[in-house]
Protein backbone atom coordinates (compact mmCIF):
# COMPACT_ATOMS: atom_id res chain seq x y z
CA UNK A 1 0.00 0.00 0.00
CA UNK A 2 1.96 3.38 -1.09
CA UNK A 3 1.91 6.40 1.40
CA UNK A 4 -1.43 8.03 0.01
CA UNK A 5 -3.49 5.14 0.27
CA UNK A 6 -2.62 4.59 3.60
CA UNK A 7 -3.02 8.39 4.82
CA UNK A 8 -6.38 7.88 2.69
CA UNK A 9 -7.13 4.77 5.37
CA UNK A 10 -6.33 6.97 8.48
CA UNK A 11 -8.45 9.73 7.49
CA UNK A 12 -11.62 7.46 7.14
CA UNK A 13 -10.46 5.90 10.44
CA UNK A 14 -10.17 9.19 11.81
CA UNK A 15 -13.01 10.22 10.89
CA UNK A 16 -15.35 7.69 12.47
CA UNK A 17 -13.89 8.75 15.40
CA UNK A 18 -14.60 12.47 14.88
CA UNK A 19 -17.90 11.28 14.37
CA UNK A 20 -18.32 9.69 18.13
CA UNK A 21 -15.63 11.87 19.86
CA UNK A 22 -18.45 14.71 20.57
CA UNK A 23 -15.73 17.35 21.39
CA UNK A 24 -18.26 19.87 22.43
CA UNK A 25 -19.82 17.87 24.56
CA UNK A 26 -16.15 17.06 26.26
CA UNK A 27 -15.47 20.71 25.89
CA UNK A 28 -18.70 21.04 28.15
CA UNK A 29 -18.50 18.68 30.86
CA UNK A 30 -14.75 19.55 31.43
CA UNK A 31 -15.59 23.49 31.82
CA UNK A 32 -18.66 21.72 34.19
CA UNK A 33 -15.71 20.07 36.19
CA UNK A 34 -13.33 23.33 36.28
CA UNK A 35 -16.41 25.21 37.65
CA UNK A 36 -17.01 22.77 40.30
CA UNK A 37 -13.21 22.57 41.10
CA UNK A 38 -12.91 26.68 41.39
CA UNK A 39 -15.44 26.41 44.23
CA UNK A 40 -14.24 28.02 47.82
CA UNK A 41 -15.51 24.42 48.97
CA UNK A 42 -14.64 21.67 46.90
CA UNK A 43 -12.21 20.09 48.57
CA UNK A 44 -13.59 20.42 51.95
CA UNK A 45 -16.84 19.48 51.15
CA UNK A 46 -16.29 15.80 50.01
CA UNK A 47 -12.15 15.33 49.31
CA UNK A 48 -13.26 11.59 47.70
CA UNK A 49 -15.42 13.70 45.51
CA UNK A 50 -13.09 16.38 44.67
CA UNK A 51 -10.36 14.24 43.61
CA UNK A 52 -12.77 12.36 41.49
CA UNK A 53 -13.56 15.43 39.59
CA UNK A 54 -9.67 16.44 39.64
CA UNK A 55 -9.40 12.93 37.85
CA UNK A 56 -12.26 13.27 34.99
CA UNK A 57 -10.67 17.04 34.56
CA UNK A 58 -7.32 15.37 33.85
CA UNK A 59 -8.63 12.36 32.07
CA UNK A 60 -11.06 14.96 29.48
CA UNK A 61 -8.07 17.15 28.93
CA UNK A 62 -6.20 14.49 27.48
CA UNK A 63 -8.68 12.65 25.49
CA UNK A 64 -9.31 16.32 23.77
CA UNK A 65 -5.37 17.33 23.52
CA UNK A 66 -4.91 13.53 22.07
CA UNK A 67 -7.94 14.05 19.30
CA UNK A 68 -6.68 17.64 18.78
CA UNK A 69 -2.74 16.21 18.12
CA UNK A 70 -4.02 13.61 16.11
CA UNK A 71 -6.31 16.69 13.54
CA UNK A 72 -3.35 18.56 13.36
CA UNK A 73 -0.61 15.46 12.53
CA UNK A 74 -3.42 14.16 10.17
CA UNK A 75 -3.43 17.43 8.32
CA UNK A 76 0.05 18.01 8.49
CA UNK A 77 0.44 14.53 6.94
CA UNK A 78 -1.88 15.67 3.61
CA UNK A 79 0.19 18.99 3.32
CA UNK A 80 3.83 16.66 3.49
CA UNK A 81 2.39 13.77 0.90
CA UNK A 82 3.09 15.69 -2.32
CA UNK A 83 6.96 16.83 -1.47
CA UNK A 84 7.61 13.22 -0.52
CA UNK A 85 6.97 12.31 -3.66
CA UNK A 86 10.17 13.71 -4.66
CA UNK A 87 12.14 13.71 -1.99
CA UNK A 88 13.53 10.14 -0.61
CA UNK A 89 14.43 12.02 2.73
CA UNK A 90 10.73 13.32 3.23
CA UNK A 91 9.26 10.00 2.18
CA UNK A 92 10.70 7.89 5.21
CA UNK A 93 9.95 10.82 7.55
CA UNK A 94 6.68 10.19 5.81
CA UNK A 95 6.33 6.91 6.90
CA UNK A 96 7.36 7.26 10.35
CA UNK A 97 5.05 9.54 10.93
CA UNK A 98 2.19 7.38 9.67
CA UNK A 99 3.14 5.08 11.38
CA UNK A 100 2.75 6.99 14.87
CA UNK A 101 -0.52 8.22 13.93
CA UNK A 102 -1.29 4.38 12.91
CA UNK A 103 -0.60 3.68 16.36
CA UNK A 104 -2.73 6.95 17.73
CA UNK A 105 -5.63 5.62 16.29
CA UNK A 106 -5.47 2.51 16.97
CA UNK A 107 -5.43 3.91 20.99
CA UNK A 108 -8.44 5.96 20.34
CA UNK A 109 -10.24 3.18 19.00
CA UNK A 110 -9.39 0.66 21.41
CA UNK A 111 -10.66 3.56 24.43
CA UNK A 112 -13.27 3.43 22.46
CA UNK A 113 -14.38 0.24 21.98
CA UNK A 114 -14.07 -0.10 25.40
CA UNK A 115 -15.69 2.28 26.83
CA UNK A 116 -19.01 1.33 24.74
CA UNK A 117 -18.54 4.09 22.36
Amino acid sequence: MDLSQKLADLNGRFELIIKNFNRENKLNDLNEFKVQSQKPDFWQKDPKSAQDVMKKISSISSEIETFESLDKEITDLKGMINLAQSDQKLTLELEKEIKKAEKQIDNLEITMFLSGK
